[in-house]
Parts: C-alpha cells; structure tokens; sequence
C-alpha cells in the first residue's frame, strides 16, 4: 500500500538531466546542412531501429554505429555519435532537483539507454 512518500528517483540522462533531445538533433541536422525532421525519420526506418537495437544490446559497438548510421544519413561517419550528441549540455536545474532529492535522503539513480561500449 503507497504510504504517500516516495523513496527513490529516477532519471533518464538524455533530455532529462540534459538539453533537449529534439533540441540537440536539430542542432545537428543545421550544422550537417541535413533536412529538418532528416534525423529522426532516419532512426525510426526499420534499418535505424535494427542499427539502435544492436548498438542498445551491445552486438555493436559505436563505430559500427556510426558507420551504419552515417550511411542511412549520408554523412561521413567519422565521430558521429559525437557529432550528434556535441550541443548536449547539463539541465543544471534537474540536476539541482536531483541533489536535493538525494540530501533529503531519497534514493537516485539514472536509467537510460546504452550509447554503446566505449565511445568512438
């Protein structure tokens, strides 16, 4: 039975405890000179979804990813996930939240989605 007081908080990291996520792909879609809405029809086609799949459940890492991805995208492939994620920056007042959750004794932790095993 819910007693009315939470013990824990989770957070997502992307979007959440940073900038915005449509925020950033729109950044760098401008800066790669790509059509608006490019990215995000790219990851959700069925060969995005496969290439996101495998790279969440470590069959990839992100070189491979960045391959496969800057293929359907038709960019260099170099860094991309770099590229992609660069204007990422901290929501410093989640993060505020997030610290004052935790210094009143509730528990935090972060789940989010897998970038891969090593960044490439």
């Amino acid at each position: 039975m819910a007693t009315g007081r939470f013990e824990g908080l989770i957070l997502d990291f992307a979007g959440v405890l940073t900038s915005n996520m449509v925020e950033v792909i729109t950044d760098f879609e401008r800066r790669e000179q790509l059509p608006a809405g490019a990215f995000l029809r790219a990851w959700a086609s069925p060969p995005g979804q496969e290439l996101y799949r495998r790279l969440e459940v470590g069959e990839m890492d992100q070189r491979g990813w960045n391959a496969g991805f800057g293929a359907l995208l038709g960019v260099d492939s170099g860094n991309l996930m770099g590229r992609v994620l660069y204007a990422l920056d901290p929501a410093y007042e989640v993060l505020q939240v997030a610290r004052d959750a935790r210094d009143a004794g509730m528990r935090t932790a972060v789940l989010s989605n897998s970038l891969g095993n090593r960044p490439s």
